[in-house]
């Protein structure tokens, strides 16, 4: 067992708390593109809980809670089809989810990637675009990040 730490001896908050105090760098999207980065996030959790449901104990897939919602697995299906979209376009999906299910920002994202400035951005717009084309019948556009300050 974890031994007690003294406010004072603490060096500061752990990294899930930091991830979870920084601003949402998504908040400078225009809001179509926020609402399907919210729609990305949410079907990516029910993704995830499902599949952690399928690999944990017996009694808690057979109380009734491993089975979605048919709004949740519509929403899956979504996402995985989305996923499918982005891998034909040859669109990097490991990339993108950092930057729309795990908060890393672009800045970041280019960093750890080694990516041109602003290619991270451009990305995350176009992917973005691409889910809000796909559910809503009219044909995505590439959009560019420049100008667009998501740090």
């Amino acid at each position: 067992m974890r031994d007690h730490v003294r406010r004072e001896e603490r060096s500061g908050p752990t990294p899930e708390t930091a991830a979870k105090r920084r601003d949402d760098h998504l908040s400078a999207l225009p809001a179509g593109l926020q609402l399907a980065a919210v729609q990305i996030r949410q079907a990516r959790k029910w993704l995830v809980r499902r599949l952690e449901v399928r690999a944990g104990p017996l009694e808690r897939a057979a109380s009734g809670h491993s089975e979605l919602t048919d709004e949740q697995s519509v929403a899956v299906e979504r996402y995985l089809a989305w996923g499918r979209e982005l891998e034909r376009r040859k669109l990097p999906y490991q990339v993108v989810i950092g930057m729309v299910g795990d908060g890393v920002t672009p800045t970041e994202t280019e960093r750890f990637y080694r990516l041109p400035t602003g290619r991270a951005t451009d990305m995350l717009l176009e992917c973005l675009d691409i889910w809000s084309g796909m559910w809503s019948g009219r044909v995505p556009v590439i959009v560019s990040g420049r100008g667009l300050r998501l740090t």
